[in-house]
């Protein structure tokens, strides 16, 4: 439709990953008069590799022979799987 948005998946799982930590993880954790040990969380996730940048440094970087990043949690979370 004309002027519409277009959500993809990464927008809506970084939009609800940032809303847990905002809204739970931080304040909990300021409470519990932790914040500092959990208020790096979401920078550091913003500049954390994705999983395909993941998958092209093990091969092309580190020199795995297989690479694999499966998705968990709807996408919120997942695993790089190698094999040497």
């Amino acid at each position: 439709r004309e002027g519409g948005k277009l959500i993809t998946r990464p927008r809506v799982i970084n939009t609800f990953r940032n809303f847990c930590l905002d809204t739970f993880v931080v304040p909990v954790a300021t409470v519990c008069g932790l914040r500092d040990e959990y208020a790096y969380l979401k920078p550091s996730i913003k500049g954390y590799p994705d999983g395909d940048a993941l998958v092209a440094m093990a091969r092309d970087g580190a020199g795995f022979k297989q690479a694999e990043f499966v998705e968990m949690a709807g996408g919120l979370m997942g695993a790089l799987v190698l094999e040497k």
